[in-house]
């Protein structure tokens, strides 16, 4: 059995345990760095780990920095059963709508200038409206 720290070592975010047992791997928490510029950078680095070769994810409960990457983790692949309690997975399916919006916002006032400038609307790509409008019907 090996436990790989992939994240919330040396720091209290992005926590991400990748647990392999017999050729089997298993993340603990699928965490999104957060604080200070540094941190949330680490967020956009390389996974130590390939995606699609993860079987399960299992969560510990859903604060964004334990559920918050899970779109990324996703994206790049991992296709396996998120293993969690009902009150963690409604708590995730609020807060991870939640996490997507006010990171919007914030590229979008980070951005302002270069978004004025370049024409880009944040109405005409925006996933929330999208998977809003997904749920309804």
């Amino acid at each position: 059995m090996n436990l790989k720290f992939c994240g919330a070592a040396g720091a209290v975010t992005g926590s991400r345990y990748l647990l392999t047992h017999d050729g089997q791997q298993t993340l603990v928490d699928c965490g999104l760095f957060q604080g200070q510029k540094q941190l949330r950078q680490r967020n956009w680095e390389e996974l130590p780990f390939d995606a699609s070769k993860v079987g399960t994810v299992f969560l510990t409960h859903a604060h964004i920095d334990h559920s918050g990457y899970l779109p990324v983790l996703v994206r790049r692949g991992f296709k396996g059963p998120i293993v969690c309690t009902k009150v963690t997975l409604e708590l995730c399916q609020l807060l991870l709508r939640d996490s997507a919006h006010l990171q919007e916002e914030f590229f979008c006032a980070t951005h302002e200038f270069s978004i004025r400038v370049s024409g880009w609307s944040a109405m005409s790509s925006n996933p929330r409206k999208i998977n809003s409008s997904a749920k309804d019907h």
